[in-house]
């Protein structure tokens, strides 16, 4: 359910995501979805930490967090074509795609690894 919340509110606002990417310095954008990104997964924690975490408070974070990365992702996609030439653009493309992609992999791996040597709040 939390998953879902996430997930849902990141589809629903993903159009005004691109909208205020389109019209809004991108710079400001990045910075200020990444604080409130920060910010939600800050009070999961200590949530989590003070034994307080209930899912319907947990999805509310999740939606908030959704929301943030839903201007957030159309911003980072708008740069690359600003900064790499035209004929570069495809292999920037993918090296950017791959490496994305190992980051969620490394991520993830090295999360669970967190979570299970010091605990699920200060993971």
């Amino acid at each position: 359910m939390v998953v879902g919340a996430h997930s849902l509110t990141s589809i629903l606002f993903l159009p005004w995501g691109g909208v205020l990417a389109d019209r809004l310095p991108r710079g400001p954008l990045l910075a200020g979805s990444s604080v409130v990104s920060a910010a939600s997964q800050a009070v999961v924690a200590a949530l989590v930490l003070t034994h307080s975490a209930a899912v319907p408070l947990l999805m509310v974070l999740a939606a908030v967090n959704g929301a943030s990365s839903s201007c957030y992702q159309p911003a980072a996609q708008a740069l690359l074509p600003q900064a790499v030439p035209a004929e570069s653009r495809r292999a920037a493309l993918a090296l950017c795609r791959i490496a994305g992609s190992s980051a969620m992999i490394a991520g993830a791996s090295l999360g669970g690894l967190l979570v299970a040597a010091v605990g699920p709040g200060w993971g």
